[in-house]
């Protein structure tokens, strides 16, 4: 992907982490976008958020996704809604909806740390109660992610 700063790539990767794990931080606080949270829209604007500091709009697009593929999303993003709609804590089921987001690769690049900024603000918005380290180093994309690495607590009780 070309980048904003014409850096080279052992340089990109330096700034980008930096830039993007300050930005994830920023999503914490600050998360309120004009779409609605369980709609690739959302996502979409999240994947922006992180990444247009580096690289240009044409390359932060979406992946050409088949009409199944949107169906798919949608429902992913229709069970996440239900877990956190009916104020169930459930780290589990949004886990593995989120590891088959993942697995979808929607983006060019990102898809990791911007499934984790959606994480992050899930768990803001909906008070989910989770402990999560937007500092820790990605590495293993979705092995992270479906192990819990990032979240430290479970929970499988009705938040009241």
């Amino acid at each position: 992907m070309r980048n904003k700063l014409g850096l080279s790539n052992e340089k990109l990767l330096l700034v980008e982490k930096d830039i993007v794990r300050t930005k994830l931080n920023l999503l914490d606080e600050e998360f309120l976008f004009n779409n609605d949270i369980f709609s690739l829209e959302y996502i979409k604007e999240i994947h922006l958020f992180l990444f247009s500091d580096l690289y240009y709009g044409e390359e932060l697009g979406l992946r050409t996704l088949t009409l199944e593929k949107l169906k798919y999303i949608e429902v992913l993003l229709n069970s996440i809604k239900e877990i956190c709609i009916n104020k169930y804590s459930c780290v589990e089921i949004i886990m593995e909806s989120l590891v088959k987001f993942w697995e979808l690769q929607i983006f060019k690049d990102g898809n990791t740390r911007t499934l984790l900024g959606y994480l992050s603000i899930l768990n803001k918005a909906f008070i989910l109660n989770l402990n999560i380290d937007l500092n820790k180093e990605i590495k293993n994309r979705p092995s992270e992610l479906s192990n819990n690495s990032f979240v430290n607590q479970k929970q499988l009780t009705k938040v009241k």
